[in-house]
Formats: structure tokens, sequence, C-alpha cells
């Protein structure tokens, strides 16, 4: 009798957005998918905590990367939109509040940021904004291309020379 081939299996540590994706996706796979989790709840710094009756989100106060988000239930054959997840641009989207009253909005809107830029850092101060936008988009892409979609099985398959040839673009020194 032939013997019935058994199913693979995976053990993911941690239920944030990362191992909750994770897990996901290997059980599209066919994988059999053991989710291990220090709290006893999910959804890491994506998660809430209770306490006397207040609410304390964990963060992240922004969503970042929403198309990762998005490819992510594609790749899981879904969408977000057919999981009743809806996405909703805050405006503003962060405001910091000093001890002061005073206060920065963050926005996504650059009429609204360069009047708060120069508001704090003077007339130069939002052309040195708008180059730190350009040099932190050049690190996403390098960071998505070289990192993010990428698995490494092994320490040394981080050690491409497609990503170490481009090193030195993120600054790391």
């Amino acid at each position: 009798m032939a013997e019935k081939p058994r199913q693979k299996t995976a053990v993911v540590i941690g239920a944030g957005v990362g191992g909750v994706a994770t897990a996901a996706r290997l059980a599209k796979a066919g994988y059999k998918v053991t989710v291990l989790e220090k709290n006893d709840f999910t959804g890491g710094r994506c998660s809430l905590l209770h306490h006397e009756g207040y609410r304390f989100d964990q963060g992240p106060s922004l969503l970042l990367l929403p198309e990762l988000f998005k490819q992510t239930f594609r790749e899981l054959g879904t969408t977000l939109e057919d999981e009743g997840v809806e996405l909703v641009k805050c405006e503003p989207n962060y405001n910091i509040w000093f001890q002061d009253g005073e206060r920065v909005q963050m926005s996504s809107d650059l009429a609204v940021m360069k009047r708060e830029v120069e508001k704090w850092e003077g007339k130069d101060g939002y052309e040195r904004y708008l180059q730190f936008l350009g040099e932190s988009h050049r690190h996403y892409e390098l960071s998505v291309e070289h990192v993010l979609l990428r698995n490494f099985t092994t320490l040394l398959s981080m050690l491409r020379w497609s990503f170490l040839s481009r090193i030195l673009d993120l600054h790391p020194f």
C-alpha cells in the first residue's frame, strides 16, 4: 500500500500583520500552519489594549504601504473591499502636540505641509522637506524591491550583489 504524502508544516512566530500575512500565504500554498503568539491577542503593533474603560491604540499611527496590503489580499484570492475593509484617508494625517500648546499638523497635502514646515523651519525648510521626501521615496523603492518582497532563507541569502551594490544609496552610516 502506497504511503500517503505528508502535508508540509510551518510554524510562524508572531501574530502581527507580518506573521498573519505569512501564515495565510503558507496556508494557501497547502501548508499546515501553526502561529505562536506571546500575547493573548493578535495584531502585534496594530492591536488595541483595553484598560479600565479606556482604549489604547498600540500603533502604528499611520497605515504605511497600503499597496502591500492590497497585494497580500490579491495573492490570497480576495480584496480588501471583498473582506469589508475600507481604507479612509484622514486629514490631517497626524498631529504632534507640544506641552506649550503648539502643534505640527502632518498632511499628505503639500500645500498644508509647506505652511507647517515653513512655520517651524523658515522658507528654506520646505525645499529641504521636498529633498527629504525624494530621498525617502528612493529608500522606499529600494527597500520594497530588495527587502520587503524577498525571501531570505539564510543569512547569506541577504548578501546579494543586486542589493549590496545599492546599500550606500540608503546612507547606512
